[in-house]
């Protein structure tokens, strides 16, 4: 996305997911790109693998710069979702979520 700031870990594991993640993520630059041309109030959270149990009621976001965890609790995830809805985060928006 415009304005990323990723370190070496991350432009890894990026290009791999490219490569290796076939269809599921072929689509991933032009669904931004719709959604930044529209009109709309949008959010795209961009979270790392998805963990299931109990959330630790946190979580680390940021629009351009991934955390260092890479993984997130489902409930965290939901969390932020959440917040970004109740208090107006990122509008427009396309930031990292994961485990604070």
């Amino acid at each position: 996305m415009p304005g990323d700031q990723k370190g070496t870990r991350d432009k890894v594991i990026s290009f791999l997911i490219q490569r290796l993640g076939g269809s599921v993520v072929q689509d991933k630059p032009r669904e931004y790109e719709v959604f930044a041309a529209s009109q709309l109030d949008w959010t795209l959270a961009r979270p790392p693998r998805l963990m299931d149990g109990d959330g630790t009621g946190s979580y680390y976001s940021n629009a351009h710069k991934p955390g260092r965890s890479s993984s997130i609790k489902r409930a965290d995830l939901a969390l932020f979702l959440c917040d970004c809805l109740d208090e107006g985060l990122y509008s427009r928006q396309a930031p990292f979520v994961s485990t604070s």
